[in-house]
């Protein structure tokens, strides 16, 4: 891949990411019709760690990549380890592939347009 595509698609799974998941923290608040505390804790987790992660990434971009690709990893191994068996394994593929492949990706693309760059 051109080292010109790496950053623009890196960004492209930032936003996308950011974006489902403060529409779903604020969707899933409104849909349970939750107080304001639960609600803005569901806008704020993981919606808006992931906008703060963005905001890093954008002012210190390898600092901001790492973060991103530390983020997919502790979710692709935290969230198997602590659903149990509560969960069918494709409940938590989809979860993985939602919530920790985009950051992660995302990540490794910033880390290699960095790397190409330099």
């Amino acid at each position: 891949m051109t080292t010109r595509l790496l950053q623009p698609l890196a960004w492209t799974l930032i936003a996308l990411t950011t974006a489902f998941w403060l529409w779903f923290g604020i969707a899933s608040a409104l849909g349970e019709r939750l107080g304001a505390t639960n609600m803005l804790l569901h806008l704020l987790l993981p919606g808006g760690a992931f906008l703060l992660i963005a905001c890093i990434a954008w002012r210190w971009r390898r600092l901001g990549a790492t973060l991103l690709i530390v983020a997919g990893l502790a979710i692709a191994v935290a969230y198997p380890l602590t659903t149990g068996r509560r969960f069918p394994i494709s409940t938590i593929l989809m979860v993985i592939l939602t919530m920790a492949a985009p950051p992660l990706a995302a990540g490794v693309l910033l880390l290699e347009e960095k790397r190409r760059v330099v």
